[in-house]
């Protein structure tokens, strides 16, 4: 595993300015836990994907936090988790992607130890770099769920579970999902287990977690 803790400042953000990251929302305008856990260079990279019917609702949150909204049509076609990922996957201007529910939050191992600490901003900003550096090697890639990550090591573990926080190469999804097929229900994994079938080995960082309000480590 890379080691971001000796990476400067400058590298760290080269790394993440790769890296688009699109948090997906619908009906929780006011109740998006995500955007106070995000530093300032997340952000920039960050967009917030609402419905139009919704629109006014969400710029106003995101002004407050200095967030980019963008409003897909409220048509069937663009309703549904798997729309919304196909459409991000179809539009997404860089190569990298990482897709984020709106509910979460980070977390970090204590030094030498299992136990989990919220993360500071450095830690976050490192965690986004980690992703976006892992991306070159792995097509598909997660921060470890707080739940059960005490039972995994302290670094990337291959062909494991990914859930909530996922990132991917665009080029890689785009030319591997069969006739850009996403179901419905579990839409996440099937990409995943597209992409594992067709060779492409996944990766779940556990030295960092995120989870969602009532979730334990």
């Amino acid at each position: 595993m890379v080691d971001f803790n000796k990476h400067t400042g400058k590298g760290l953000r080269k790394s993440i300015r790769e890296l688009r990251v699109a948090i997906p929302s619908l009906g929780r305008a006011n109740k998006m836990r995500i955007v106070t856990r995000l530093p300032d260079v997340i952000r920039d990279q960050a967009v917030i994907l609402c419905h139009d019917f919704e629109e006014d609702a969400y710029q106003r949150a995101a002004e407050t936090h200095g967030f980019k909204v963008l409003a897909l049509p409220g048509t069937s076609e663009f309703m549904g988790t798997a729309n919304v990922r196909r459409w991000i996957f179809d539009h997404c201007s860089k190569e990298k992607v990482a897709m984020l529910d709106d509910d979460i939050q980070f977390y970090v191992r204590r030094p030498g130890e299992a136990r989990l600490i919220n993360a500071s901003n450095d830690e976050v900003i490192k965690m986004f770099a980690a992703v976006s550096h892992k991306l070159n090697t792995h097509p598909h890639v997660a921060i470890s769920a707080r739940e059960g990550n005490n039972r995994g090591p302290d670094g990337w573990v291959d062909n494991t579970r990914m859930l909530r926080f996922l990132a991917y190469h665009v080029p890689t999804v785009l030319c591997t999902i069969k006739k850009r097929r996403f179901i419905e229900v579990r839409e996440d994994f099937d990409v995943s287990l597209q992409l594992l079938r067709a060779g492409y080995p996944n990766a779940v960082n556990y030295h960092w977690a995120q989870g969602q309000p009532g979730t334990q480590a």
